[in-house]
C-alpha cells in the first residue's frame, strides 16, 4: 500500500494493518487539528490527498495536508462506522435506527443510498469489484448490496434466509439475534466475520455457500 493512502479499516481488504512501506517515525509533530461536530470512534481513512472519517451524525471529508474541511455531509448517527474507499466512491454505514447504507463520489455527492429498517452497522463495511457488504450490529447477519446501485442482493441459500432482505443467516447453534461488531474480511472471494455470540463463518462470494462456520462455545453460554 503506498504510504500516503489508507483506503480501509485497518489499511486493506484483509485487515492486515500493514504499514510496511511507511516512513512515518518518531518523535513526531502535530500538523494540524480540526474540531468535528460530534464525537468519534471511526478510523480516519486517506485517499488521493482527502482524509475521510465520520463523527456524529456526519460524514467529512479534509485536505491530508493541511485539515482544511473539503466537505461534509449528514448521514444519521454513525458511531464505530469507519467509512471505505474503492474506485473513488465513499462507502459508509450508520448506527441501528438510521440502518442506511451510503455511496457517495469523491466530491460528497450522493450515489445512492439503502435503507433496511432495523439493521445498522457500527463497524466499518467491506467491499470488493461487485458488492458491499454490512454486518448488522442487531442481530450480527451479514447483508449484502450490489456496488452499483446499493440494491440488496437474495443470495440463493439453503440456510433460512428472510425473502425480502438480503441477510446471509448464519443458521448455526446461537448464532441470530445478538450484534456483531467485527468488520467482515474478504480474500480470494471469501467473505470472513464474526458475530457477537462466538460464531465465525466463512461464505464463499457469489454462490453464498457457507465454506465452514465455527461455534466458540454453546448456545446460551
Amino acid at each position: 500500500s503506498d504510504e500516503s493512502e489508507w483506503p480501509y479499516f485497518q489499511n486493506n481488504e484483509q485487515h492486515t494493518a500493514d504499514n510496511s512501506t511507511c516512513t512515518i517515525a518518531p518523535p513526531l509533530t502535530k500538523s494540524w487539528e480540526f474540531t468535528a461536530a460530534g464525537n468519534t470512534r471511526s478510523q480516519a481513512v486517506i485517499d488521493n490527498g482527502i482524509v475521510y472519517f465520520t463523527a456524529g451524525t456526519n460524514l467529512y471529508a479534509l485536505d491530508a495536508r493541511t485539515g482544511t474541511e473539503q466537505w461534509h455531509t449528514t448521514i444519521g448517527l454513525a458511531d464505530g462506522c469507519t467509512p471505505v474507499i474503492t474506485g473513488n466512491q465513499i462507502f459508509v454505514g450508520t448506527n441501528y435506527g438510521y440502518d442506511t447504507v451510503y455511496c457517495f463520489n469523491s466530491a460528497g455527492g450522493k450515489v445512492w443510498s439503502t435503507t433496511m429498517k432495523n439493521i445498522g452497522t457500527s463497524t466499518a463495511l467491506a467491499v470488493d469489484e461487485k458488492y458491499v457488504y454490512e454486518q448488522s450490529s442487531a442481530d450480527g447477519a451479514l447483508y449484502v448490496y450490489d456496488i452499483s446501485t446499493g440494491k440488496p442482493i437474495q443470495p440463493n441459500l439453503s440456510l433460512p434466509v428472510d425473502a425480502t432482505i438480503s441477510r446471509l443467516n448464519t443458521g448455526l447453534p446461537g448464532a441470530g439475534g445478538t450484534g456483531g461488531f467485527s468488520a467482515p474480511a474478504l480474500y480470494n472471494q471469501r467473505i470472513y466475520f464474526a458475530t457477537g455470540d462466538g460464531c465465525a463463518i466463512a461464505y464463499q462470494r457469489d454462490t453464498w455457500a457457507t465454506v465452514w462456520s465455527y461455534v466458540s462455545r454453546p448456545a446460551g453460554n
